[in-house]
């Protein structure tokens, strides 16, 4: 009784101050999930169940937003209760009462493991009918994350010139060629044998420092403009200060750019897209995932919230399966947690519980190859390769750049169930 006269005296405190009738609705806020079956109170913030989604809520009870998710332990949530301290959450499908700890220093937390192999390919071609005298190609190297652990050292065909590192201290193969006649190849590629896994960041917003505790070498590097991000554009610093208005909390400063971009961009390649930068992006209104991060950089750059972008090789499908589209997003630093991912591209759906997953959230699909903030010598803008040749005479090129991926274990097979009537 005593939470649940808490609960009612917070929600009475947030409504106006005119008398309200008994049974006047005071606040309105959409459920994240489309079946919610528990509800609870710390406080402070909402917790929320969703037998549909299988998951687990925070909802700011002031801004009615989603703060985050997590998967609940069993497949069918139900009720949730507060003893100030913990969670309760009964499973209907288990039969089961779970004890749930939901504030921890450690906020990663890993799911669903996968070992896989990926193999990385940059493919260029000279039909001639002149010679390419120099191929420069730049490869980033892959390495040991939150989301993905090598199992072994990444492994090149052929042997790269050098492994360099840009200044933003991502490590890179850098390729050479020399005198490639006519209707000549080269396949130059990395690969790799790692774990991967879906990675939630569990964020307190309360608990994020100020814009003055961020480290001084990190805001020198990740507040810096580029050519593809613009943020001292009049257009940006405008929209800028409009969106962030007087918030100082650099969570939620990211936090409306994030919910911005989602409700003011299309993903769209039609007719126009790829790479523009974000004054051009932010007036157009569609956009490439490469576009979001652009823009989400360039908006919180110009109000002084360290970013940068990862980008990555995506498993599309099958574990046996090829990617030569990829995918690209953001990381803000946020203090005292470091880098956190926000994928804006995700952020453009209806439902509050779906929006809320681009941000600390990295699926069990990726092998993120780069870390970057853009217009490095090498990659240019670029992720997961670049190159630049010359040549003697006319020369028609055609490039290619696909990931392989397999996975490791026990091979599959499709094998037909005996009748154990007829089986001999």
């Amino acid at each position: 009784m005593k939470k649940l006269g808490l609960f009612i005296l917070s929600i009475f405190l947030l409504s106006s101050l005119s008398l309200a009738k008994v049974g006047d609705i005071l606040k309105v806020i959409k459920t994240p999930g489309p079946c919610p079956t528990g509800l609870a109170f710390d406080g402070k913030n909402l917790w929320l169940a969703d037998a549909f989604e299988d998951k687990i809520y925070k909802i700011d009870l002031e801004k009615g937003t989603v703060l985050k998710s997590f998967e609940s332990p069993g497949h069918r949530p139900e009720g949730l209760a507060w003893d100030g301290k913990y969670l309760w959450h009964i499973d209907y499908e288990n039969d089961e009462i779970y004890n749930i700890k939901v504030f921890c220093t450690d906020i990663a937390s890993k799911w669903d493991e996968r070992q896989l192999s990926l193999q990385f390919i940059k493919e260029f071609r000279n039909y001639g009918p002149g010679t390419v005298k120099t191929l420069d190609i730049y490869l980033p190297i892959p390495e040991n994350r939150d989301n993905q652990i090598l199992l072994e050292p990444v492994q090149f065909e052929p042997r790269p010139a050098e492994i360099i590192e840009d200044s933003w201290g991502q490590k890179i193969a850098h390729f050479t060629f020399k005198d490639l006649k006519g209707y000549s190849i080269v396949k130059p590629g990395w690969k790799v044998k790692a774990k991967i896994y879906s990675t939630e960041y569990f964020i307190y917003p309360d608990k994020v420092g100020s814009l003055d505790e961020i480290p001084s070498e990190i805001k020198n590097k990740y507040l810096q403009d580029g050519d593809k991000y613009r943020i001292h554009d009049p257009f940006i610093q405008e929209l800028a200060k409009k969106i962030a208005g007087n918030e100082k909390n650099p969570y939620w400063i990211a936090r409306r750019v994030y919910d911005f971009l989602g409700s003011h961009l299309t993903y769209n390649l039609k007719p126009l897209g790829g790479w523009n930068p974000a004054p051009t992006v932010l007036r157009r209104g569609t956009s490439s995932c490469s576009e979001y991060s652009f823009s989400m950089i360039a908006l919180c750059r110009s109000l002084g919230v360290p970013i940068r972008y990862v980008g990555a090789v995506s498993l599309r499908g099958d574990e046996a399966s090829t990617d030569d589209t990829f995918h690209r997003w953001t990381e803000v630093y946020l203090p005292p947690y470091g880098w956190i991912p926000f994928d804006a591209n995700k952020g453009d759906v209806d439902s509050p519980g779906g929006k809320v997953l681009g941000i600390g959230n990295v699926d069990a699909r990726y092998i993120i190859t780069t870390e970057n903030g853009g217009g490095d010598k090498y990659l240019w803008f670029g992720y997961n390769y670049a190159f630049n040749w010359t040549s003697e005479d006319k020369c028609r090129i055609s490039e290619e750049n696909y990931g392989l991926w397999s996975p490791l274990g026990e091979k599959k097979y499709h094998k037909p169930i005996k009748d154990e009537k007829t089986k001999e």
